[in-house]
């Protein structure tokens, strides 16, 4: 067991720092900022902190699963041998890729553009889990398909709590907040409002197509009012 985690903390400590930039480049891609370039690495799992908890049952619930299931594998075989079942699932994969693809290639909005493209990875994802090549290659190492399918499924959550995120901020939920610079006041409205910060910036976002980049230090005071959407 100890062997165990001390495999298993690094690994999931190194999948939620990948979540976190995954969530940020997101985020501020919808935007058109370049976070890279505006934010230090000590900054990027705090971007996550707020989902870990969410994370954290997600791993608790499948762990739980996988042992339920491990456990009564023999009474729900038939249910996994069965021609019927796999075809059925094959089928349902099939359909929902397709319709995946489809609502991408008509969507406009990028919020919606990612959780389509997410969705069409974890698809696949689930195709790929039961090839033959994962049968032979990880029978023997059920820790290492049980990180994957848990990566998997969080990184589908944080690309749909990301979007939620950008749609929220869209639809005004900073409407109302005060930035107070040296020489210039920032009030977000629809057409122009604050959209969230870093250690050392803050960034407003206009609807014209771009994005004002404040430092910290410029800022005399900042009057943050946020609105559930």
């Amino acid at each position: 067991m100890t062997k165990k985690l001390s495999v298993l903390i690094p690994t999931l400590t190194g999948l939620v720092v990948i979540l976190a930039i995954i969530k940020l480049t997101l985020f501020y891609q919808n935007f058109s900022v370049p976070i890279k370039y505006f934010i230090g690495i000590s900054e990027i799992a705090i971007t996550i902190s707020d989902d870990l908890l969410m994370l954290s049952l997600y791993y608790a619930v499948l762990k739980i699963f996988e042992i339920l299931l491990l456990e009564h594998r023999y009474r729900f075989a038939f249910l996994f041998q069965s021609d019927i079942t796999r075809s059925v699932y094959d089928i349902l994969l099939y359909v929902l890729n397709i319709a995946a693809l489809i609502l991408f290639f008509f969507e406009t909005e990028f919020y919606r553009k990612i959780v389509d493209v997410a969705l069409i990875f974890f698809l696949l994802f689930l195709n790929f889990m039961k090839t033959k090549y994962v049968k032979r290659n990880f029978e023997r190492n059920k820790d290492v398909v049980f990180i994957l399918f848990y990566f998997a499924v969080t990184l589908f959550n944080v690309v749909l709590t990301t979007s939620n995120e950008i749609k929220s901020v869209m639809d005004g939920k900073y409407n109302g907040t005060k930035i107070v610079t040296d020489d210039t006041t920032y009030i977000s409205s629809d057409s122009s409002y604050y959209i969230g910060q870093t250690n050392r910036f803050i960034f407003i976002y206009d609807k014209s197509k771009f994005c004002t980049v404040l430092p910290i230090s410029s800022i005399k005071r900042l009057e943050i009012h946020a609105v559930k959407k």
